[in-house]
């Protein structure tokens, strides 16, 4: 038998002779947990005190005497103490492949001064002379002025060649001189259609990107090979699996980031279930769907579930590319653009629908939000979505009040980012000026969403913000920063408890990928996904929750992450 012990000498005392009496048994699991609080998130069995894996699938729930004699000579038993064993995190909205690469690119993620900033870009420049591009991003918009860097200050930490670098939220770029002249941008260029190139007062381009002029820069940037890619994800995965999640939804994938899920999978290096959603391009029509239907099948497989479709409805609110039912308040007459008009919209959904992909919608503003529910309400009417692929509309970040009910009654999954709940930077200098007092109240709403009965997944956006789940539930608890600075809880009357995001990390997450059969719940006959806390969540302090971190990552019974200090 391979033990791993608690500091309770009593409990390993226990498990020991428990083993001793049943190692004889021919039914015997591969893995047992015992000896401490299961949250189960199965509203049949809210809690037990012991589990028993065999294989990939959960055998036993229950208490500790029912599982001795599902222990035998080489069943591995982990007594848990104070710690807790629950189902493995689900992060429905998360982009791997980017992420992954751009950690081993000029990463400017968590820098929180200008002065750090330029420091690190100098770096990345010397760093790589040979590079052709300097290339990377995930620096924080807040740190300019109107959340516009300009080109003179990128010339002069890179000089000598081009630099092309992301914002964290993905929605803006930031080039040098060099960047923009390959480009061909001028004062003469216009906007592409869903993009802004931001000018100054004589009409030249400073260096900022919105949305789709992004591109206008990336399409002359060298693709990253497809080795980059793979190992970009397997960076990824080892990060995710360190932070418990066992399930995610890649955002929005093209073929080579489908392919490198394809590639890590096939040399056994893909230890996140995978859902698909792939790229929607919202300037074509339905005439697409059949093109996604072909990759969907050509790519999946039991760990790679391309079964989604992204569709970006709008921009963000911090770049004033977010689709609003009023005025923005800095702008009067300006009211921010869908990215696609309401009839294509609909056109493409019920094409997808008919396919059976699962509709993923990024919308941030009120409008955005209608529009994508009017969507998908005008292919089912006002009844649930039952018995096919459940939609789900992400980031979810502005409402109008009225439209709250509408996620319930279609049965429309609420995916939020939780951790964006609170009054950072981008909340105080760009989004509050932009929408006034009145409308950022009902900026996400979670507590009033719950209510309502809505199936409610928690997700990220990696890169654009951390990928701890932890993070996200202690923002979502206590609407205030993650990082203990003493902020006002930005409108508590939107707090949930940890229970409920527990249940959306969870279970809701499990449903939003359509496999709640399998995964979601720890109940006999599931996946055995779980992961091990170092605390009950439940019992600490909301300001203690991401003080309480994962030790253990199990997926299909297999360990896939430990962390060897926490078992001694």
């Amino acid at each position: 038998m391979h033990r791993i012990p608690s500091s309770s000498a009593a409990l390993v005392v226990i498990g020991l002779l428990a083993a001793a009496c049943s190692s004889t048994n021919e039914h015997a699991a591969d893995l047992v947990f015992r000896g401490g609080t299961v949250w189960t998130g199965d509203s049949l069995q809210p809690e037990a005190r012991a589990v028993a894996i065999r294989k990939d699938r959960i055998v036993y729930v229950g208490d500790e005497n029912g599982v001795d004699s599902l222990i035998g000579a080489s069943t591995r038993v982990v007594t848990l103490g104070n710690r807790l064993l629950m189902p493995g995190f689900v992060d429905t909205h998360v982009h791997p492949v980017s992420a992954g690469v751009q950690l081993g690119e000029c990463n400017l993620a968590d820098i929180a001064t200008i002065e750090r900033l330029r420091e690190v870009v100098a770096e990345c420049n010397a760093r790589d002379p040979n590079a052709s591009w300097i290339r990377g991003g995930g620096f924080a918009l807040p740190l300019f002025a109107g959340g516009t860097p300009t080109a003179a200050l990128l010339d002069s930490l890179v000089p000598g060649r081009p630099a092309f670098l992301s914002s964290a939220d993905g929605h803006n770029g930031w080039a040098n001189s060099r960047a923009l002249a390959i480009a061909g941008i001028t004062r003469d260029t216009r906007d592409p259609v869903n993009g802004v190139i931001v000018r100054d007062a004589q009409g030249n381009a400073v260096g900022t990107l919105r949305e789709s002029a992004q591109e206008l820069v990336q399409q002359h940037i060298p693709p990253h090979t497809r080795e980059e890619m793979r190992v970009g994800l397997e960076r990824a995965v080892r990060r995710a699996n360190q932070l418990g999640i066992t399930s995610w939804h890649e955002a929005s994938a093209t073929e080579e980031i489908l392919r490198a899920y394809t590639d890590a999978d096939s040399l056994g290096r893909l230890t996140v279930r995978t859902v698909v959603a792939l790229h929607v391009n919202v300037d074509s029509g339905p005439e697409q769907v059949q093109g996604l239907a072909a990759l969907r099948d050509r790519y999946a497989r039991p760990m790679v579930r391309p079964v989604a479709a992204k569709i970006f409805a709008d921009g963000v609110l911090e770049g004033g590319t977010a689709a609003l039912l009023a005025d923005y308040t800095d702008r009067p007459g300006f009211r921010g653009d869908l990215n696609l008009p309401p009839a294509r919209f609909n056109a493409i959904a019920r094409a997808l629908d008919s396919a059976g992909f699962k509709i993923h919608v990024h919308a941030i503003g009120d409008r955005a939000i209608r529009a994508s529910l009017h969507a998908i309400e005008q292919r089912h009417g006002s009844r649930r979505v039952s018995g096919g692929p459940r939609p789900m509309i992400v980031h979810i970040q502005l409402f109008d009040s009225t439209d709250i009910g509408r996620f319930a009654s279609l049965g429309v999954v609420a995916s939020w980012q939780a951790l964006w709940a609170f009054r950072d930077t981008y909340m105080k200098e760009l989004t509050e000026p932009r929408i006034g007092p009145t409308r950022a109240r009902w900026q996400y709403p979670l507590a009033t969403m719950a209510r309502t009965g809505a199936i409610m997944a928690g997700g990220s956006d990696w890169f654009v913000s951390s990928l701890d789940p932890l993070q996200a539930i202690r923002v979502a608890v206590t609407r205030q920063s993650p990082d203990d600075s003493t902020d006002a809880p930005f409108f508590p009357e939107e707090r949930v408890d940890v229970e409920t995001m527990l249940k959306a990390y969870t279970l809701g997450g499990a449903m939003a990928s359509d496999a709640e059969q399998e995964l979601g719940t720890i109940a006999v006959g599931k996946l055995a996904d779980v992961i091990v806390l170092s605390a009950d969540l439940r019992r600490v302090s909301p300001f203690q929750i991401t003080r309480t971190p994962v030790v253990l990552t199990v997926l299909g019974g297999r360990e896939v992450w430990r962390d060897s200090t926490a078992f001694k």
